[in-house]
């Protein structure tokens, strides 16, 4: 193995430019890390390994090739590399390692090729030029945070196999309208599509059961939302802050509702409640100004006094 050392040129803040040899098989860890005047780099295809923070905060970074014979895209390689404006990964690459392109303000596009299988935790948080990305059908997990605030993001086509939304996966994507929901999804983790403004539309397949805690926090466009009858779950706060929603019916298959579930919802006229559930939590129905009819089992023993 021929390799360029651990933080060998970190903090290198006049370097502009540099060839590596084809000699070199390795680039270790943080190698070029805050190298912030480097614009532009020729990785030859003898490299077979780029380790993590490599480039780490080479802010002024435009133009870089990912070699083909590179098959993971380690942790925070690219992060904060703000001035990255495309990339395209290479289709043998199979991994996308955490906070990979994490804080690159200026990425417009990015190409995923059908090679990949796993998108790891906030992949492309903050990444707050992207507008459009393509999810092939080969993904088959997208961990945390990976599009938070990517507050540019319009369009999402996703083929994955993915069987949960993680956490804050959206969250904060101001600009999107619509989401489909690929149906391999059994589980809607919180804080998914929380405080996404433009969102109006949501399809949400018949494998769902699981719906965790402030999923659609804040929607403030969202106007209406179908929960299918494969729903067993409903978290706190869920659908809190979602003003232009008017009515909504949970089905008989839920057995757990959370509290503050409809709170602040200040179009919200009608809600009817058709699981077997004992007990209203509080703040259920907190501020919710327009509410006239409110449809709820015989099973109901408490309703609390916030609710």
């Amino acid at each position: 193995e021929t390799f360029i050392p651990y933080e060998a040129f970190k903090n290198c803040s006049s370097l502009n430019n540099i060839t590596i040899p084809s000699s070199i098989t390795t680039i270790k860890s943080g190698a070029f890390r805050s190298c912030t005047s480097l614009r532009k780099i020729e990785i030859p295809t003898s490299v077979r390994t780029i380790e993590n923070f490599v480039f780490y905060n080479c802010t002024s970074l435009i133009e870089i090739n990912i070699p083909s014979t590179i098959t993971m895209i380690d942790e925070s390689v690219f992060e904060d590399c703000e001035s990255l404006t495309e990339i395209t990964i290479p289709s043998s690459v199979l991994y996308i390692c955490n906070s990979a392109f994490k804080g690159c303000k200026s990425l417009k596009q990015i190409y995923i090729p059908s090679s990949v299988n796993l998108i790891d935790d906030s992949v492309f948080e903050q990444c707050k030029s992207l507008e459009r990305i393509s999810i092939p059908s080969s993904v088959l997990k997208i961990g945390r945070s990976v599009f938070k605030q990517c507050v540019s993001l319009i369009e999402i086509e996703n083929d994955s196999h993915i069987t949960k939304i993680d956490v804050s996966l959206f969250q904060e994507c101001h600009s999107i309208s619509h989401i489909t929901i690929p149906p391999s999804v059994t589980t809607i983790n919180s804080f998914s599509f929380s405080q996404c403004e433009s969102l109006n539309e949501i399809l949400i397949p018949p494998s769902v059961t699981l719906i965790y805690s402030y999923c659609f926090f804040n929607c403030i466009s969202l106007t209406n939302i179908f929960i299918p009858s494969s729903v067993v779950n409903i978290g706190n706060g869920c659908f809190s802050g979602c003003k232009l929603i008017k009515e909504i019916t949970i089905p008989s298959s839920v057995q757990k509702i959370g509290s503050a579930v409809f709170k602040e919802c200040s179009s919200l006229t009608k809600v009817s409640i058709l699981s077997p559930i004992k007990k209203i939590n509080g703040e259920s129905f907190y501020k919710c100004n327009s509410l006239k009819q409110v449809y709820l089992p015989s099973s109901v023993e408490i309703i609390d006094e916030s609710a």
